[in-house]
């Protein structure tokens, strides 16, 4: 082997990567002057809403009165009795409304897997089950 692999006696190919090497650090100084601007130039918020704040803390014993009221009631037990029997119902399982059909009688709740919470507008959002409906008509008519 008489010369190098990769000597270009022409130097041609220094100018290109030369080239190349000014443009990519020409890139990313664009790039991270862009990221400078953005973090420099944060858009403010709406300020927080703190005009019901009290100067004066309230006394000790207010504060335990709203705690108080803001805690639930626990309610008296009842006298020993028959438990409550509750169904669950799924409207995207046939087998779930064969069995609700089935033991509806014997059932003191139904809970229905047709609801969710809606985060965004923080609303119980329900979605209708034509099936369902179908089948509590045609026993309401048939009554």
């Amino acid at each position: 082997m008489t010369s190098p692999v990769f000597f270009d006696a022409t130097g041609r190919r220094r100018k290109w990567v030369g080239r190349i090497a000014a443009l990519l650090l020409i890139l990313i100084l664009l790039s991270a002057a862009v990221f400078a601007a953005t973090v420099i130039d944060v858009p403010a918020g709406a300020p927080l809403d703190i005009g019901r704040e009290r100067e004066q803390p309230l006394p000790f014993l207010t504060h335990l009165a709203r705690l108080r009221h803001t805690l639930p009631r626990i309610a008296p037990r009842e006298p020993a009795g028959r438990p409550l029997s509750i169904g669950f119902y799924v409207p995207w399982d046939p087998d779930s409304a064969a069995s609700l059909r089935s033991h509806y009688n014997a059932l003191d709740w139904i809970v229905a897997a047709n609801a969710q919470v809606d985060s965004a507008r923080a609303q119980l959002v329900t979605a209708p089950d034509p099936r369902l409906r179908l089948e509590h008509d045609l026993e309401d008519r048939a009554q």
